[in-house]
């Protein structure tokens, strides 16, 4: 099927940024959690998670000092995180980074799937 991935509207101050996971498998048995993890650090090209047991994955954010959101797919193809950016000028120019992951059991040796990677950079419109 098609690579779990990980999409988002623009980061503009005084909205609500919309992350966007999809591809979720439903096949053979749906996964029971997944979560977005958002990240002020990100890791750059990724590291490869094939040594733990998830060939084609790679971890792209610092999870340390983030946050994760987590969300229940219960079947659902794709799942959706709101991220409310804070108006003013204070935030414009800060740069955040994100990543989806699900847990699915069958998926691979590790038992779960990631996204790619996402940067967004908080803007005035």
């Amino acid at each position: 099927g098609n690579p779990l991935s990980l999409s988002a509207t623009r980061p503009v101050a005084g909205t609500t940024m919309v992350y966007t996971t999809g591809n979720i498998p439903t096949l053979p048995t749906p996964p029971f959690l997944g979560g977005t993890i958002l990240s002020f650090g990100q890791i750059n090209p990724g590291v490869d998670l094939a040594f733990l047991g998830a060939p084609g994955c790679r971890q792209y954010v610092v999870p340390s000092g983030g946050a994760t959101v987590v969300f229940l797919p219960g079947g659902a193809t794709s799942s959706t995180v709101p991220l409310a950016i804070p108006g003013g000028n204070g935030y414009l120019g800060l740069q955040l980074w994100a990543q989806s992951f699900v847990l699915h059991p069958t998926a691979n040796a590790l038992g779960v799937l990631l996204t790619n990677g996402i940067a967004a950079q908080i803007g005035a419109f």
